[in-house]
């Protein structure tokens, strides 16, 4: 939607099974250069946080904020 490229193969090799992968949850990049890097180019970088049980949802967005801090 805003050109970025968002790489989809971090889940694919995740070393322990059953704990979450270390790192931002989700990149995004925007080049500007056919294959050669440039002062325009983009990175960005999000904290993604999920609530799948409870009966209704906690405010996260304290926890992406402080957790984004660890990456």
């Amino acid at each position: 939607m805003l050109n970025y490229w968002v790489p989809r193969t971090r889940y694919c090799a995740k070393t322990v099974r059953d704990e979450s992968t270390k790192g931002c949850d989700i990149i995004g990049l925007k080049l500007f250069g056919n294959g050669t890097p440039t002062p325009r180019d983009e990175l960005m970088l999000f904290e993604a946080k999920a609530q799948f049980s409870g009966d209704s949802a906690k405010p996260r967005l304290q926890d992406a904020v402080d957790d984004s801090v660890k990456d």
